[in-house]
């Protein structure tokens, strides 16, 4: 097969009167570099290509005398194979690099789907999936541990009036602004789900008295007070709650605490309707 030549030869390795010549770039017309052509000097040169197969490497330059020249087919044939092996060798490494490459950028996108797959894309909160996720997760961790929790169940008041009288887009400000009230009022370990449209549910992760609950909700109303006279709407951003206690080492699973969670908010909707006020 015919070498193809470049218009610039690297001299990789020479040996010129004694001396290792360092590593330089020249004319590929020339052979070799001119500083080693001497003028007033015949030449007798073997020139032999490297190559294995159809793959080519460049060649190298014997003096014709310099060695026995039974030997240089030889020396070709070597120098050819370690030339192969090297050449492999670094392609094997870019390839390693470049799969490494893409299996970091695969990791990366997974996780970043897999976020996506869990959390709510109007609230960022998690979604269903992501909630039941991160309770599983939770409730190994913590399961047999002597603390009782509290699970949370949240649905915010009027929203299908607000979404019938004032249109979807202040509904989604709703929602919006009832998830961002949340999360600046629990811990940022808590586990914050909107479950569907307007309902939230909440896990406080944190071994937890019900006084304390009970205080954290009277901070939260507050903040959805405060939320409206500074937002002047024309109708009130608010939610109401239901709660239950639990433990991780009980057999009541999280969705029998749900209910019950979620019969108690029904029965702090009757006493709002009722004007009953909260102790």
């Amino acid at each position: 097969q015919e070498m193809i030549l470049p218009d610039k030869t690297r001299l990789v390795l020479g040996y010129v009167d004694g001396v290792v010549v360092e590593d330089e770039y020249f004319s590929t017309k020339n052979v070799l570099p001119e500083r080693y052509m001497s003028t007033d000097q015949q030449f007798n040169l073997v020139v032999l290509t490297l190559f294995v197969n159809e793959y080519q490497y460049g060649y190298i330059i014997f003096s014709l005398d310099a060695i026995d020249t039974l030997i240089y087919e030889t020396l070709r044939g070597q120098i050819s194979s370690a030339l192969k092996s090297e050449t492999l060798y670094e392609q094997r490494r870019v390839a390693e690099e470049a799969l490494d490459k893409v299996v970091d950028q695969l990791e990366i996108s997974n996780a970043k789907f897999h976020e996506l797959s869990i959390r709510d894309e109007l609230t960022g909160l998690y979604n269903r999936r992501g909630f039941y996720q991160q309770v599983d997760k939770f409730l190994e961790t913590n399961i047999l541990k002597d603390k009782s929790y509290f699970i949370l169940f949240g649905d915010i008041d009027g929203l299908k009036s607000i979404n019938d009288a004032f249109g979807h887009r202040e509904g989604d400000y709703t929602i919006y602004t009832t998830a961002a009230i949340l999360k600046n009022n629990f811990n940022e370990d808590d586990i914050i789900a909107r479950m569907s449209g307007d309902e939230f549910t909440i896990v406080i992760t944190r071994g937890f008295t019900e006084g304390k609950l009970k205080k954290l909700l009277a901070t939260l109303e507050h903040a959805f007070d405060e939320h409206n006279s500074v937002a002047k709407k024309p109708y009130k951003v608010a939610i109401t709650i239901g709660y239950a206690a639990f433990s991780p080492d009980l057999p009541d699973s999280i969705d029998d605490m749900i209910k019950v969670a979620d019969n108690n908010l029904y029965i702090e909707k009757a006493k709002k309707r009722s004007g009953i006020v909260k102790e």
